[in-house]
C-alpha cells in the first residue's frame, strides 16, 4: 500500500540537508514496489519517450556538492559510482518532481501509485540512500501513464497458459511483465539507465514493450482452437488478454506497463 506521510511533504532545500551523512537505508516501507496480494489487477500504456526525456533532464540537474564524480572502477562499476555521486549531488530538482507524484490527487497517478510500496518524501529529506533513486523512477513513470481496462482471469492465464503451449516461466513474464531495471536501461544505456536498474534490483517487473505484444498477439491468433475444448475456463481468460494486446497494440510507441496480483 501507498505509505502515508508521517509529516509535512513540504521538501528540505538540499543546502539544509547534510547529504554525506550515513543515512539508514531501510525506508519508511518496504523497498520492494509491485502489487500486493489482493489487489486487482491495473494496465497503462506508458509514453516511455516523455518519461525518458523528463527523467534525463532530472538526472542531469544533479549538481555534487563538493568532490567529484567517483572513477575507481578497480573497486566500483559505473552503476555502483554514479549512486556514490547521487549521494552528494543536489537531489533538490528530482525529489520535488517525485514529491508532486507522491502527492498526486490525479485518479490515474494515485492509481498506480497505490499499487508500489514506497519511501516518503519525509524519508528523502533526510539523505540518499540507494532504493530512494528506484523510488523516484517509479514515481516518474507514474506521471505519463494512461489507464486502460486491465486483464481479468490472471489466476487462469497463470495456470492455464501452459496448458497452452507457454512455459511457466514465459507465462509469468507475459503476466508480470520484464525487469523495470530493463526499461531504464533500453532508454539511457550510458545515462541514468545503469544506476536506476541497479538501484531498482531483481523482482521489480511491470512492463511489456510493442515487440512483445506483438509476438504474443500472433501467438494467441496461431493457437489451434480445438485445444479449449477441454479448457473452456481459459475461453474468457484468453479474450481478456486477447483485448489487452489489442489495445496495446494499437499504439505501437507506448510500453504497456502491468500490475498483476502475485
Amino acid at each position: 500500500m501507498r505509505a502515508q506521510v508521517r509529516g509535512s511533504t513540504e521538501l528540505t532545500s538540499s543546502n539544509e540537508t547534510r547529504w554525506n551523512e550515513p543515512v539508514d537505508s531501510t525506508p519508511t516501507t518496504s523497498p520492494r514496489g509491485g502489487t500486493s496480494p489482493g489487489l486487482t489487477p491495473g494496465a497503462w500504456l506508458l509514453n516511455a519517450q516523455a518519461l525518458h526525456d523528463e527523467f534525463a533532464e532530472l538526472w542531469t540537474s544533479l549538481d555534487p556538492e563538493g568532490g567529484t564524480r567517483p572513477t575507481d572502477s578497480s573497486e566500483h562499476t559505473p552503476a555502483h559510482d554514479d549512486l556514490e555521486f547521487v549521494r552528494y549531488a543536489n537531489t533538490w530538482n528530482i525529489r520535488k518532481r517525485a514529491t508532486e507524484m507522491w502527492s498526486s490527487t490525479d485518479p490515474v497517478i494515485a492509481g498506480h501509485i497505490a499499487r508500489l510500496v514506497l519511501t516518503t518524501p519525509d524519508d528523502w529529506a533526510t539523505g540518499f540512500a540507494d532504493v530512494h533513486l528506484a523510488h523516484w523512477y517509479r514515481l516518474c513513470l507514474a506521471g505519463h501513464l494512461v489507464a486502460v481496462d486491465p486483464l481479468d482471469f490472471t489466476e487462469e492465464l497463470r495456470t492455464g497458459l501452459p496448458q497452452l503451449g507457454w512455459s511457466p516461466v514465459e507465462a509469468r513474464r507475459l503476466l508480470r511483465g520484464r525487469e523495470l531495471g530493463e526499461l531504464a536501461m533500453t532508454w539511457a544505456p550510458s545515462g541514468y539507465g545503469p544506476a536506476v536498474s541497479l538501484a531498482l534490483g531483481h523482482g521489480q517487473r511491470g512492463w511489456l514493450g510493442w515487440d512483445d505484444v506483438a509476438a504474443t498477439r500472433g501467438r494467441l491468433a496461431e493457437l489451434d482452437r480445438s485445444r479449449f475444448r477441454q479448457l473452456q475456463h481459459m475461453v474468457p481468460a484468453c479474450e481478456s488478454l486477447w483485448r489487452l494486446l489489442d489495445t496495446a497494440g494499437q499504439h505501437p510507441d507506448k510500453v504497456l506497463i502491468l500490475a498483476t496480483p502475485a
